[in-house]
């Protein structure tokens, strides 16, 4: 996985006029790219980091996270952008895909990294999604323009779209793609930081109640299901590992997938924060969340390395893992009360 960026005052974007735009998140970078290139005034974080939901909900067996895309377009539709989705496990799904390139339109593809060739970190390793930028098809070659705008891998490049099949067909983890079907009048002016829009990100801060739990609510059912995460979190760690089943296991992949998706929404969100007309209102706020993105990153990276630390520090482990996680709990409560939220939520007392 990348490194996330964590200055708040800094929002990815191209330092100059032309240059490219990367983050450490595929999916943000792809769009964020498309966003610019339609409009170089556009500022991504005022449309992409227009949302603070979890997507996570509760289980038997703990929280489980569901899509980030959807997050992402409803930001993008907030902002009078319309963006539709295909999958190429639908009917015609690869037809789909290639008449839209035929016919000019930019997309976000996501492939599958496994056969992915530029893709250093898991290529030929592990099978999961990742999300490129395709333009510029040139039906008389057969090429397109590929760029991944992800900050550790970053191409930008002609390649023959036929290299890029295996990626894209050669299994079945939900590869798909995204297009802007009508864009709104002005890239990322429509309705930023309105009261309704500030009391919605309130309640998916430190709401309570709801179907979709709140960061606050996240954090707290997060903590009361450690004990069996630390159960699990050794079948992540040591694929060869003795005991727990297969099913265990993509559990607890699915979890650590989401944890990160979570974390860049929330460090995208303290960039809409200061991005807003009235950011010197808002900058505390925005410095109460970006502290959360970082505690709950650094929570994720601690379950995720459990599973290789002897059995005398793996109580240290969970110690520390449920600190961080009551310091997200305290700060995304402070946050929301300061969007005007309202202690909604019981204050933590982990």
């Amino acid at each position: 996985m990348t490194t996330p960026k964590t200055d708040i005052d800094s929002a990815p974007q191209a330092a100059v006029p032309g240059a490219a735009f990367t983050d450490a998140s595929c999916y943000h970078a792809t769009l964020g790219t498309l966003l610019l290139e339609h409009d170089g005034r556009a500022e991504p974080a005022t449309v992409l980091g227009n949302t603070a939901a979890t997507r996570a909900r509760r289980t038997q067996d703990g929280p489980v996270f569901g899509d980030l895309v959807p997050a992402l377009i409803d930001s993008m539709a907030a902002r009078g952008h319309r963006v539709v989705r295909g999958r190429l496990a639908d009917e015609d799904g690869w037809g789909g895909l290639t008449a839209a390139l035929h016919a000019g339109d930019p997309l976000v593809v996501v492939v599958d990294t496994f056969h992915l060739d530029h893709y250093w970190l898991d290529r030929g390793r592990v099978h999961a999604l990742h999300a490129l930028t395709l333009r510029q098809f040139n039906p008389a070659d057969g090429t397109v323009r590929l760029t991944d705008a992800v900050d550790v891998t970053f191409v930008d490049n002609r390649v023959p779209l036929a290299d890029l099949e295996p990626a894209l067909l050669g299994s079945d983890i939900g590869q798909g793609w995204l297009e802007v079907a009508d864009w709104g009048p002005v890239a990322g002016t429509v309705g930023v930081g309105s009261p309704k829009e500030l009391q919605v990100h309130a309640a998916a801060l430190s709401g309570c109640g709801g179907e979709e739990l709140s960061g606050v609510e996240l954090a707290a059912y997060l903590s009361d299901s450690l004990d069996r995460l630390f159960e699990l979190t050794p079948r992540l760690a040591r694929p060869d590992a003795r005991g727990g089943a297969d099913d265990e296991r993509r559990r607890v992949t699915r979890l650590m997938r989401g944890m990160w998706n979570y974390h860049h929404t929330l460090r995208w969100f303290a960039r809409y924060l200061l991005a807003l007309p009235a950011a010197d209102d808002t900058r505390p706020t925005a410095a109460a969340v970006e502290r959360a993105s970082q505690d709950w990153l650094a929570a994720r990276s601690m379950l995720l390395h459990s599973g290789l630390a002897s059995p005398a520090r793996t109580a240290r482990y969970r110690d520390e893992v449920a600190r961080r996680l009551g310091r997200v709990a305290g700060d995304l409560q402070a946050a929301g009360e300061l969007l005007g939220g309202g202690p909604e939520v019981p204050a933590w007392e982990g």
